[in-house]
């Protein structure tokens, strides 16, 4: 008898709380990593999670030091952004009826659907970004076909003395002439390089900064006019150029317009740490919960071309 009335209670309190509502506990979304919406410096970090229970958490937020363009969040890796959670920097917390759309988060009036069932909002906490720059191509950091393990990366070496290590340097030798144009492929293949050496000095055109070995540096063998090595207008009627040519041997003796520009391309990680975090529920009951630390996620931007200038690495 008793174990029956027991059942009957277990069964009774089980129908009382199941009134579709879903009560917030943990908030384990595992350091996701997420999406964002927004435009100029106001951006909206967010992850999607349709599976058991249909739920996104979110951070809505503006900082000067945000990057305006779309689909990037910052490219600055030398410092952290901090700020502080309130009325218009806010997590936000919910729960739905049903399954939410990828762009939920990019529509400028929020969709009527999927219902809200719960809704937690972020009452205090401090927000801390943490971003890390990181090469598109981890075997070819500055996309110029030569390995970067081949470009001596491990000892920073820096072939023109430019102060930018030939990894990260689109022209190795300094020479005006993008390394990416002083190398060839066997058979056409982009993923065996081969490095000619126009004046079989032992040292390849791409790391030599006179090609033709004539004693005038290839960056000099040009014209006022025309201060591009590789200009149309600095060939011969033969097609060849002046700087792998050894019979032409004429200096231009003024002054360079400014070298190569060093354009890289780069994406950023942003780590989201919130410490103290307080969330409040919407409902009726205004219930509480708080994180001394909370991962909120990781974002990774697109492709973003850096220019590095001379005697800087990053």
């Amino acid at each position: 008898m008793r174990t029956c009335f027991a059942f009957v209670l277990i069964l009774l309190f089980l129908t009382s709380c199941d009134d579709g509502d879903i009560i917030v506990t943990t908030l384990d979304f595992n350091d996701p990593d997420l999406k964002m919406c927004g435009a100029e410096r106001s951006k909206v970090l967010y992850f999607i999670k349709n599976e058991e229970v249909f739920e996104t958490i979110s951070l809505k937020f503006s900082n000067p030091r945000l990057s305006p363009e779309d689909g990037i969040m910052t490219t600055d890796s030398t410092q952290t952004i901090t700020f502080e959670l309130n009325a218009n920097n806010q997590v936000i917390y919910r729960t739905y009826d049903e399954a939410v759309p990828n762009n939920y988060f990019c529509n400028d009036i929020p969709p009527g659907s999927p219902r809200v069932l719960e809704e937690l909002i972020s009452v205090g906490g401090t927000v801390t970004i943490t971003t890390i720059s990181q090469a598109v191509n981890a075997l070819d950091h500055d996309g110029d076909g030569v390995p970067s393990l081949e470009e001596g990366m491990a000892t920073e070496q820096d072939t023109d003395g430019d102060g930018i290590p030939d990894y990260l340097d689109i022209d190795d030798d300094g020479d005006n002439v993008p390394t990416r144009t002083e190398i060839a492929y066997a058979g056409g293949d982009p993923t065996n390089p081969v490095y000619p050496d126009t004046d079989e000095d032992g040292t390849p055109d791409y790391l030599d900064p006179d090609d033709d070995g004539d004693g005038v540096p290839t960056k000099f063998e040009v014209t006022a006019e025309f201060q591009n090595p590789r200009a149309p207008q600095n060939q011969n009627e033969a097609g060849e150029y002046r700087y792998l040519n050894p019979l032409v041997a004429e200096r231009f003796d003024g002054d360079l317009d400014s070298p190569l520009s060093n354009t890289i391309s780069r994406r950023y990680l942003s780590s989201i740490v919130i410490t103290n975090l307080q969330l409040q529920n919407q409902g009726g009951n205004n219930e509480e919960i708080s994180f001394a630390i909370y991962r909120f996620g990781t974002f990774t931007s697109g492709s973003v071309n850096v220019t590095l200038p001379p005697d800087t690495q990053e």
